[in-house]
């Protein structure tokens, strides 16, 4: 290449402008020169990527008062550029993990543990699961007031044979979202999926559910629970909670205190039962808009103060709602009795071999039988009143021992045999009563009211229907006296 000089060099500001000439002679051969220019723009236009070559220099590293190039990378996934300028490690969490805490402006901080983020974590925030989840630990996840828990539909397992999945050590709010909770463990020793804290004196806990399951297979009733209380004055809200279990505990069992459950759907598919609140006076458990389904448990164990309302309880070999005060709810059992001991409101009761109303006092309740008892007194004088109560293949009413009373209700079976009575009681302490109802048999040889031993009844204003004999040689009138000037009776 001919050799090239530069000339005519002129002062130039101290920063080249991109109008500003540089000329130089390039030599065109033979001793002569062809004068040129280049401008300012040209020159400064040759600092490109492709040209630019770095060393480990940090001159022009960025800083918090320039701009720069960012500093020489350390080798070490576990650091981030902070925002002075250097590489550090997270006060807490990393770059990645299964958990995460996002901050106001959606910038996450990773946790490789369940616990670290949940201690890591303020009131108000939310812990992220970015992955399904296995945990052999007997300890349990303590849980904090305030933090929400969001699973991003994965799966939380917990094999360990021992020890709680999460605990509740304070008063509070604890919430889940679109979470899978699982317990694998068959045997557990003292384990529950949720527990209050130990030794800690009357905490309230509120537990909420959005979207969230928990599944687990407990099949010895010791410790295997969805909740366990270790304390007896513990409160829980509960509301939203999805549970499934195939063992033979019952999968809410809460005693002593206030409880509250509500929107909440739980099935045992074992021996067990769904959910039991033991009776301590003052205190009372509410129970609402709840789906209950058990095997061959209580779906319902309400005792004498709690409350049921709006629930439906489903039992193949067990009681649906033993106990309590049931209100605007249904229940169904295949072979053995829906209401046990209950005060049933505005209630539904259906039974393919069992009873619907057993021991049991109901206002403006619908009971249905196949070829079980629709009502079934047992150790109790049970009222009846405003009540539909039909049975297609038995008798309607029936006990041995012991009686019941009827006010204004409508008393149909259509089981057409002669021993198909709608109302069949034995001997009794006390006497009957049945007022203005509407009686119907299906058989003629069948009464509408039997005594299977002699019995006193008092009826009156009944419309009987079906029956050649209304009311059989056993039972007693209990009513004599005639009707005033009012056309009142005393009974």
């Amino acid at each position: 290449m001919a050799e090239k000089k530069f000339s005519q060099l002129t002062a130039k500001a101290a920063t080249i402008a991109d109008t500003d000439l540089v000329a130089i002679s390039e030599d065109a051969g033979g001793g002569s020169y062809t004068s040129k220019s280049v401008t300012g723009a040209n020159i400064k236009a040759l600092v490109t990527d492709a040209n630019l070559t770095t060393t480990d220099v940090t001159t022009n590293d960025v800083s918090t008062t320039k701009h720069g190039f960012a500093p020489k990378a350390p080798n070490d996934a576990t650091k981030y550029l902070d925002g002075t300028g250097q590489y550090s490690v997270p006060a807490s969490g990393g770059s990645s993990g299964k958990f995460g805490i996002a901050d106001s402006n959606g910038a996450y901080t990773y946790y490789s543990t369940l616990q670290a983020a949940i201690t890591a974590a303020s009131s108000g925030q939310v812990v992220e699961l970015f992955a399904d989840i296995t945990d052999s630990t007997s300890t349990a996840v303590d849980l904090k007031a305030g933090v929400i828990i969001q699973g991003n539909g994965h799966t939380y397992t917990h094999t360990s044979t021992t020890g709680n999945t999460f605990v509740c050590p304070t008063t509070g709010t604890y919430e889940f979202m679109n979470l899978n909770i699982k317990r694998t463990v068959t045997t557990p020793t003292g384990a529950a999926i949720f527990a209050g804290k130990s030794g800690a004196f009357y905490h309230e806990y509120t537990m909420v559910f959005n979207a969230t399951t928990v599944q687990y297979n407990f099949t010895s009733s010791s410790g295997s629970t969805v909740f366990f209380d270790t304390i007896s004055v513990h409160e829980f809200v509960i509301d939203g909670l999805r549970a499934i279990s195939n063992g033979s505990g019952t999968m809410i069992p809460l005693a002593g205190r206030v409880t509250s459950i509500k929107n909440s759907y739980l099935e045992n598919t074992g021996t067990g039962g769904g959910f039991s609140a033991e009776n301590f006076s003052p205190y009372f458990a509410s129970i609402e808009n709840c789906y209950i389904k058990t095997n061959s448990g209580t779906a319902y164990t309400l005792a004498y103060s709690a409350q049921a309302r709006n629930c439906t309880g489903i039992s193949a070999s067990g009681v649906a709602f033993s106990s309590g005060n049931v209100y605007d709810s249904y229940g169904f059992s295949n072979t053995h009795r829906v209401f046990d001991s209950s005060v049933a409101y505005n209630c539904t009761a259906n039974t393919t071999t069992g009873s619907c109303f057993y021991a049991t006092n109901a206002f403006n309740c619908f009971g249905q039988s196949t070829t079980g008892y629709v009502v079934r007194p047992f150790f109790t004088l049970a009222k009846y009143f405003n009540c539909s109560l039909y049975s297609s293949g038995s008798i309607v009413g029936y006990d041995n021992d012991w009686g019941a009373s009827f006010y204004n209700c409508s008393i149909v079976t259509e089981y057409n045999n002669a021993s198909g009575h709608a109302i069949s009681f034995g001997s009794l302490n006390g006497t009957l009563q049945f007022i203005n109802n509407y009686i119907q048999v299906a058989n003629a040889s069948a009464n509408c009211i039997k005594g299977s031993t002699a019995i006193t009844a008092k009826y009156t204003n009944n419309n009987f229907s079906g029956a050649t004999t209304s009311v059989n040689a056993n039972v007693t009138q209990g009513t004599s006296n005639s009707e005033d000037s009012q056309g009142n009776i005393t009974i």
